[in-house]
């Protein structure tokens, strides 16, 4: 299962953050922590707190969020996250270059 991947797609309502592939997503919704691995099955939730993505080189990459949601369907993982781009210009610009590293 090493070498099997998620295609990952995280946006807020106005923009697209990230779009490629990761090894896995670690979040948290009301129940408890969430492991999301290639060949999860298909679910929907709402998360909190903060999303761990792990890139194809092992690095994680550590996001915060209050609310957002994720979607699971076959190795796909869609991600909304509830951030207001003009009023967290900061935190975007500090998501978004996790990704360019």
């Amino acid at each position: 299962m090493a070498d099997k991947t998620i295609n990952l797609l995280m946006m807020t309502p106005e923009r697209k953050i990230f779009e490629g592939q990761v090894l896995s997503i670690s979040c948290k919704n009301e129940l408890g922590n969430l492991d999301i691995l290639p060949e999860h099955s298909n679910f929907m939730s709402m998360i909190v707190e903060e999303i761990t993505i792990r890139d194809l080189m092992g690095k994680e990459k550590k996001i915060p969020v209050e609310q957002a949601i994720i979607q699971v369907l076959k190795d796909m993982v869609v991600i909304l996250m509830n951030i207001n781009v003009s009023e967290n210009d900061l935190v975007l610009k500090a998501i978004m270059e996790q990704f360019q590293e």
